[in-house]
């Protein structure tokens, strides 16, 4: 089955399309090193999302971890990581590397918060959801909860102009199944999309 989601997407489809989240991630961990590259910086002056804003950009201290653009929004968050850590970014492994220490990230974030938080297995996520975008090659979801409180957290990860591009995605839902799936990619979907759209107006993509 075909599902592509566009900023017109109808439910059901999209409903049809989650159906297909039922497998976990495997990912690779190896990493090349090579000579280190200045990253390209985005430009966001007239991000269009509704109901989003655009921080500016922070820049990370230590050598190689870039800097990040932070889009806030009520009840959801979403984080747009450049970096280049030193690695041959080109090559596949490197990226799903950096997208395995995203998911492992998570798990360390959440464990020192509350030992009593459960975060669920990582499922990929379909290629049809990611393949309109420029800066996101794979991706995976995890359901996080305690008690009664769940939210859905997404990363992805891609590279563009020699750097690795990390987003990371998370929103309140009302549950951690097939709604609350839902909920999380109807709002996440129209999110990184209006990136894609900022991203290509500026040219940033043929850099």
């Amino acid at each position: 089955m075909t599902c592509i989601l566009t900023r017109d997407y109808r439910e059901k489809r999209m409903r049809n399309c989650l159906k297909s989240l039922l497998f976990s991630l495997g990912l690779s961990v190896c990493a090349s090193v090579s000579a280190q590259a200045a990253c390209e910086e985005p430009q966001f002056d007239a991000f269009g999302a509704e109901g989003w804003q655009v921080e500016p950009p922070q820049y990370y201290p230590q050598a190689g971890l870039g800097f990040s653009y932070a889009f806030n929004s009520p009840g959801a968050a979403g984080t747009l990581y450049v970096y280049d850590m030193g690695l041959s970014s080109e090559e596949p492994r490197d990226w799903r590397a950096q997208l395995n220490q995203a998911i492992s990230d998570i798990y360390r974030i959440y464990d020192t918060l509350d030992q009593q938080i459960v975060v669920s297995d990582p499922y990929k996520i379909p290629q049809e959801i990611l393949s309109e975008l420029t800066f996101a090659n794979e991706g995976a979801f995890l359901f996080v909860s305690l008690g009664e409180t769940h939210k859905i957290t997404i990363a992805t990860l891609g590279v563009v102009n020699g750097c690795f591009h990390k987003f990371r995605y998370t929103q309140d839902v009302s549950s951690n199944s097939e709604q609350g799936l839902l909920e999380g990619f109807q709002r996440f979907v129209p999110l990184v999309h209006a990136v894609e759209d900022d991203l290509s107006a500026s040219g940033y993509f043929q850099k």
